[in-house]
């Protein structure tokens, strides 16, 4: 019985022999995924599972011919396989040669060709070179995009769990991977979450007010998703800051939220003794929108010392201050973090 390894050192070195290897490849590849291959064909009504499954192609024109998908699952996958090789005049082509990869993009448009003619257009669609790799597209509306929407993965990715559990999800439950279906479940989970939240909360504060306080918040983070906030501030914060500092979450965000009512600029101030260069990442060292504030100088003169304080100082309050008066403010604050609204 082939496991992830044994299949792919089987078909690595393969090439150049597409109708003779390709079913054998398949029934190999569902055995090391430890899902069921295919019945014989003819044995279920319409062959809802197969290798050569039997279509109707309808063209423009008119015309009706014959049609046959190399590996198909209703409701599942359409595969076409090709098998290019390391030598000329062997296979489809020689890999990665220009009459190959055109080669690739007409197994596609074969492909896409084929969910037009059956029953339900399938979510995934792949073409497939034996032994060298596949090409996935993703359709759950219906649009797998062009050719370039692709998503290529060697044989040998197979062997990586994540690679390994999409293409379980391919023969067994391909509407896990359903983004609709994902987007639910997150949201169930959230909402799950927050009723938690909520009813911690309302043994400590009066309902209306977690409710209005829990919707800024979620409004909040609306507002990073669209870039209004810049770089994931609020979330940014909650993780890296003000979980370690519950203390300083209420004025802070309260003073998020005047500056995102009022359009002003904010400032979030920080201790700074003991901050050191690699606490302070990049991203919080950020340009005021409204107020056209500059970057900070963030200048050390080395690693692991301590910020220059009268650099920083000059970001004092949100505005410029000139050296001469950077003493005058105290060392422990400094400005570290900024965004416009």
């Amino acid at each position: 019985m082939p496991t992830r390894r044994s299949f792919c050192q089987k078909w690595q070195q393969s090439g150049g022999n597409e109708r003779a290897n390709y079913q054998g490849f398949f029934l190999d590849m569902a055995v090391a995924l430890g899902v069921e291959g295919p019945p014989p064909k003819g044995n279920v009504t319409d062959d809802p599972y197969c290798f050569d499954k039997d279509i109707r192609v309808y063209h423009p024109s008119g015309k009706v011919t014959a049609g046959y998908i190399d590996f198909y699952k209703a409701d599942h996958f359409i595969i076409e396989a090709k098998q290019g090789s390391a030598q000329t005049g062997k296979g489809t082509a020689k890999r990665g040669t220009p009459s190959y990869l055109k080669a690739m993009e007409k197994a596609f448009v074969q492909a896409i060709a084929y969910t037009r003619n059956v029953a339900t257009k399938p979510p995934f669609l792949l073409t497939c070179d034996i032994g060298d790799h596949f090409e996935l597209w993703t359709g759950f509306n219906g649009d797998y995009g062009g050719y370039a929407a692709r998503q290529d993965i060697e044989l040998a990715a197979l062997r990586r769990p994540e690679v390994f559990d999409l293409f379980v999800d391919l023969f067994t439950d391909p509407q896990a991977r359903n983004p609709e279906k994902i987007a639910a479940k997150v949201t169930r989970e959230v909402a799950a979450d927050l009723a938690t939240l909520t009813k911690t909360l309302e043994g400590q504060h009066e309902p209306q007010e977690v409710a209005h306080f829990l919707m800024r918040c979620i409004f909040t983070m609306f507002a990073e998703d669209v870039k209004l906030l810049k770089e994931e501030l609020f979330t940014t914060a909650l993780k890296d800051r003000w979980r370690e500092h519950p203390q300083s979450f209420q004025p802070e965000v309260e003073a998020l939220w005047q500056a995102m009512n009022e359009g002003a600029a904010l400032a979030f101030m920080v201790s700074y003794c003991g901050l050191t260069g690699a606490c302070l990442p990049t991203r919080w060292r950020l340009t005021s929108r409204l107020t056209k504030f500059r970057f900070c100088s963030t200048r050390r003169s080395g690693i692991g010392k301590m910020w220059n304080p009268p650099s920083l100082a000059r970001c004092w309050s949100g505005r410029w201050i000139p050296r001469s008066a950077a003493s005058s403010v105290p060392t422990t604050r400094r400005v570290v973090m900024w965004s416009g609204w």
